[in-house]
C-alpha cells in the first residue's frame, strides 16, 4: 500500500512541476470521517468573525455536516440545494440552484453584531438577524464529521469582519502579508500531502505564537487529494520576479523579496555574434590534482592543501584575462619551501608572454613575479610555518620597482631594482588558449584565493585581508563596481567542490535559491539577453545549431531557459527556427520560454506558437503608455488576435517607472526605480487602477500603482493565462511595505511559495485517534516534489538532515 501511494504522489508532483507552483490540494471525507482542530478560545464569546471555505460535496445528504464547534456553530447540508447555518444558537437556512453536488462552492459566513449573512463567490446569498455571542464553551473546531461525503478546501477562520479588499480573498491563497492577518485565527490551505496532520498555517505567518491549531484527522474517512477539477475558480498560477547579476550585487535583495515570487527569473547569460554563449559572470571552478580539502588548518577553516610535486588546481583560461589592472590576492601556509613552485602561473612553455608568481630562494624569502619574460624580485616576503596574506597588483608602471607591487600582510613591497629587469608595462599579454595553475609543484595550504581585473587601495586589500572578500547575499549590498572587476574567487570551503569558484553564475544561483531553504513550490529559470547583431546571427543556421547546444549546456543546473532577445520588428521567422534547435537538444524536463513585446514586435511564427511553452509579454517601457490600464488590455486583445492562447501568455508589470518628462510633456531622462522615493509618507496610491504620477528631479515619471498590479493580476486570474512576472525584484519595495508591488500583486494569484512541513505537532489534546497511514512521500522526494535519488540531490539535504517541524 505505502508503495503504490508513494508512486501515485510521485505522478501527481511530476505533472506539477512544469507551473513551478506545487499542485492544490484539498480534504476528501468519506461518512464519519473528520478532522479535529483544538477548541479554538479566540473564539470564545465572539459575536463577530468570519468563516471561510470551499466545498465539493459528493452527494448532498441531509444532516450531513461540513464544520462546526459544538452546538452552537455548524454549517451542514440541509434539503436539496440547501444550506444550514447555525451560528450562536441560532439556526437559518439559504437555498440556491447553486448548492449541488459536484460543484466547487466557495463559501463565507460573516457574523456580527446586527446580522450574520452567508455569502457564495462573494455575493449575499441570505443574512439573519444579530447574531448571539458563541458560547466560551471550549468546544472543538472540527471539520466533516456526520454524513459528509465530499471534499473541503482553504478552511479559514477570523475572529472579526473580513474587509471586502482584495475580494476577500476568495479566489487566492493567503501568505503572511495579507492585511488582517492579526484577525486570523487558523487557516488549512490543505497544501501539505505528505504531512500526517492538516497544517495551520497561521503557524507558519506567526511562528513565535504559542497556540496552533493543527489538525487532527480522525483514523479513517479523511484523505488528502489533488484538486484537478477547480481551475476556474482557484488556478495554481505563475508568479514571476526577474532580477540580473549587476543589481543582484548591489541591489540589497532581502529573502522575502524572493519568496513572494514561484518563478525566479535570472537575467544571466550572454549570447555573441558566432553564435556562442557565455555566462555573464563566468564560472571558472578549478579542478584539483594531488590536493585535498582540509577543514581546519593552523586557525584557518576549509582550506587546500597541496602535496608537492605535481599537485595544483587548474582553472580556466577566463579565470585571467587582464585588459587593464590586475590584482591576485591569497592566505598562504608553506610546509616546505619548494624553490621554482608556482604560486600563480598562466604563461607559456616558453615563458616569454604571461603571467606567473613562483617560489625563489628561501634564505631571501624570495618571490618572483615575471610579466612576458620579465622578471621582479621581491626580497622578503614569506616564510614557512605561518598563515601569511600574499597580494600581487599591477603597479603604476613607471620604473621597473613599480610595475608590479606586491603587499605582504597588508604592507606594501616593491621590487629589488638591482635584481629585477627593466620594464614598465606591467600587463601580461599572449595567453590566449593557456589554462591557469594555481599551487602548481607547491608544498602547503591556500586559503581565500582572489583574481580581480582591477587595482585596489591600500584600505580596500586591508578589508580584504580582514574581513575576506566581499560577496553579495540576500538583503547584502555590495558595490556594482566590484561585480565589474571580480574575475575569479576560490575559499575551498567545500569538500564536495575544492575549486568552486564563488564569483561566479554557479554561485549566484546558489545564494539566490538559499531564499527557497525549507520551502516547495518554486522553480529557477536562466534568461539569454542578445547583442546589437544577434539578429544576424541566428539567421545562419549554423550558428543556430551552437547557440542550442551552449544553451542546453547553460541549462543544466536550472529548471528552464528563456531567450530576451531585444528588438525586432515583423514576423520573426529565424526566431522560430532557433527555437527549434533548441527544443532538439533541451534536457528532457527544462521550459523554454520566449520573451515578447506587443504592439508589432516579436511576432513569433503563429505555426510554431504551441511549441513553447510559454511567453513573457514585456508590458512595460520608457514612455508613460505603458503605465495605462487600456494598454494592458489592448496588449492582451492584440496578442489574443495575432494567435497566443491564454495558457501561453506571461503578463507582466514593472517596478521601474517611465522615463522622465519635462513640464513641456518631452520625454527628456532615463527610467528610474519605484523605491527611489515614489512611494513615501504622503503617497495616497489611485483605488481605479490608473496610471501613477510622480516627481523626481523636477521631472515627471508614470509608474503602475499597487492598485493597478492587483487589477492586472486578478485580469491575468480571471482570463486563465499563464500567470503575471515583473521587472526587477531590485526596485520594488519591502515586502513588508504595505504597497510593494509583489506584494500586492500576490493577492490575486494563488502562487505562494509554502514552507515544507514534515510534522505538525498540535498544541491541543485530541479525542480522535491517529491515522494509520503515515508520511510515505516526505523521504522519497525533495521540495519540488522530485525523487531523491542519491544523497546530495536536490533539498534532499534538508529533508534528510533538517526536517521542519511545526509545534
Amino acid at each position: 500500500m505505502y508503495l503504490g501511494l508513494s508512486l501515485l504522489l510521485f505522478m501527481l508532483f511530476l505533472t506539477d512541476s512544469a507551473r513551478a507552483q506545487m499542485a492544490n490540494h484539498c480534504l476528501r471525507f468519506s461518512e464519519g470521517g473528520e478532522v479535529d482542530c483544538g477548541p479554538m478560545p479566540e473564539l470564545d464569546g465572539l459575536n463577530t468573525y468570519t468563516v471561510q471555505f470551499w466545498m465539493c460535496a459528493d452527494e448532498w445528504t441531509e444532516g450531513a455536516t461540513l464544520l462546526s464547534r459544538g452546538e452552537d456553530f455548524r454549517v451542514g447540508l440541509g434539503a436539496e440545494n440547501t444550506l444550514e447555518i447555525t451560528a450562536g444558537g441560532k439556526t437559518f437556512t439559504a437555498k440556491r440552484n447553486e448548492f449541488q453536488p459536484g460543484r466547487w462552492l466557495p463559501i463565507m459566513i460573516q457574523a456580527k453584531p446586527t446580522r450574520t449573512s452567508l455569502f457564495l463567490n462573494n455575493t449575499l446569498v441570505k443574512a439573519a438577524s444579530a447574531a448571539e455571542p458563541l458560547p466560551a464553551v471550549g468546544a472543538r473546531f472540527v471539520l466533516g464529521g456526520d454524513k459528509y461525503k465530499g471534499r473541503l478546501d482553504e478552511v479559514r477562520v477570523w475572529n472579526a469582519e473580513l474587509s471586502s479588499d482584495y475580494d476577500y480573498f476568495t479566489n487566492n491563497t493567503l501568505n503572511k502579508w495579507a492585511p488582517q492577518l492579526g484577525n486570523l485565527v487558523a487557516y488549512f490551505k490543505c497544501d501539505q500531502p505528505w504531512c500526517e496532520n492538516i497544517v495551520d498555517y497561521k503557524a507558519l505567518f506567526a511562528p513565535r505564537q504559542k497556540t496552533n491549531h493543527h489538525g487532527i484527522p480522525s483514523a479513517t474517512g479523511v484523505a488528502k487529494e489533488r484538486v484537478t477539477d477547480n481551475e476556474e475558480g482557484l488556478p495554481y498560477l505563475l508568479n514571476g520576479a526577474y532580477t540580473n547579476n549587476a543589481r543582484f550585487y548591489d541591489g540589497s535583495i532581502e529573502k522575502e523579496k524572493y519568496l513572494l515570487s514561484n518563478d525566479l527569473i535570472i537575467l544571466g547569460i550572454q549570447a555573441y555574434d558566432d553564435g556562442h554563449l557565455r555566462p555573464l559572470t563566468l564560472c571558472d571552478h578549478g579542478t584539483v590534482r594531488n590536493g585535498e580539502y582540509i577543514d581546519r588548518y593552523k586557525s584557518r577553516i576549509g582550506v587546500l592543501s597541496l602535496s608537492g610535486t605535481n599537485s595544483y588546481m587548474l582553472c580556466p583560461e577566463s579565470a585571467f584575462t587582464p585588459w587593464n589592472g590586475y590584482t591576485i590576492e591569497t592566505w598562504i601556509y608553506l610546509d616546505e619551501w619548494t624553490e621554482g613552485a608556482y604560486i600563480f602561473r598562466k604563461e607559456n612553455t616558453a615563458k616569454t608572454k604571461g603571467f606567473s608568481i613562483r617560489l625563489g630562494e628561501e634564505a631571501s624569502g624570495q618571490v618572483i613575479v615575471r610579466i612576458n619574460g620579465k622578471q621582479f624580485f621581491f626580497q622578503k616576503i614569506l616564510k614557512t610555518g605561518s598563515w601569511q596574506h600574499l597580494c600581487v597588483m599591477r603597479g603604476e608602471g613607471t620604473s621597473n620597482t613599480n610595475t608590479v607591487l606586491c603587499f605582504v600582510g597588508g604592507v606594501e613591497k616593491h621590487a629589488d631594482a638591482t635584481l629585477s629587469d627593466n620594464s614598465t608595462d606591467g600587463l601580461p599579454t599572449g595567453m590566449d588558449g593557456l589554462k591557469v595553475f594555481i599551487g602548481q609543484n607547491l608544498r602547503g595550504e591556500l586559503d581565500e584565493t582572489a583574481i580581480w581585473h582591477a587595482t585596489f587601495s591600500t584600505p580596500d586589500l586591508d578589508d580584504h585581508r580582514n574581513n575576506k572578500m566581499p560577496m553579495p547575499g540576500l538583503g547584502k549590498r555590495v558595490s556594482g563596481s566590484t561585480f565589474d572587476v571580480a574575475a575569479a574567487y576560490y575559499r575551498y570551503n567545500d569538500p564536495d567542490n575544492l575549486g568552486w569558484d564563488y564569483y561566479s553564475q554557479d554561485e549566484w544561483k546558489r545564494i539566490m535559491e538559499s531564499a527557497y531553504d525549507g520551502c516547495k513550490g518554486y522553480q529557477i529559470r536562466i534568461s539569454v539577453q542578445g547583442n546589437g547583431s544577434w539578429m544576424s546571427t541566428i539567421s545562419d543556421a549554423s550558428r543556430r545549431k551552437i547557440f542550442a547546444a551552449d544553451l542546453a549546456e547553460l541549462s543544466k543546473p536550472y529548471d528552464g531557459v528563456e531567450l530576451d532577445l531585444e528588438w525586432m520588428e515583423g514576423t520573426q521567422t529565424n526566431l522560430g527556427l532557433l527555437a527549434d534547435e533548441i527544443l532538439k537538444v533541451l534536457p528532457e524536463g527544462k521550459t523554454l520560454m520566449i520573451s515578447q513585446h506587443p504592439y508589432g514586435a516579436y511576432k513569433f511564427p503563429t505555426d510554431k506558437i504551441q511549441k513553447v511553452d510559454g511567453y513573457t509579454f514585456q508590458l512595460y517601457g520608457n514612455s508613460k503608455e505603458w503605465f495605462t490600464w487600456s494598454s494592458f488590455e489592448n496588449s492582451y486583445n492584440s496578442m489574443k488576435n495575432y494567435g497566443y492562447t491564454e495558457d501561453k501568455m506571461y503578463f507582466s508589470y514593472s517596478t521601474t517607472t517611465s522615463g522622465g518628462y519635462n513640464e513641456s510633456g518631452s520625454l527628456v531622462s532615463a527610467i528610474a526605480g519605484l523605491n527611489w522615493g515614489f512611494i513615501d509618507d504622503k503617497y495616497v496610491p489611485a483605488t481605479d487602477g490608473s496610471a501613477e504620477e510622480g516627481i523626481f528631479d523636477g521631472q515627471y515619471y508614470y509608474f503602475h500603482g499597487p492598485a493597478q498590479v492587483y487589477k492586472r493580476a486578478k485580469f491575468v486570474r480571471e482570463h486563465h493565462m499563464m500567470g503575471i512576472f515583473y521587472w526587477d525584484m531590485c526596485n520594488d519595495l519591502s515586502p513588508s511595505h504595505k504597497y510593494s508591488l509583489a506584494r500586492n500583486c500576490s493577492y490575486a494569484l494563488c502562487a505562494n511559495v509554502d514552507p515544507y512541513v514534515e510534522e505538525a505537532v498540535p498544541a491541543h489534546p485530541t479525542g480522535i485517534s491517529s491515522p494509520s497511514v503515515t508520511r510515505q512521500a516526505s523521504l522519497i522526494y525533495d521540495l519540488q516534489g522530485r525523487r531523491i535519488s542519491e544523497p546530495g540531490a536536490k533539498h534532499g539535504v534538508f529533508i534528510q538532515n533538517g526536517r521542519k517541524i511545526l509545534r
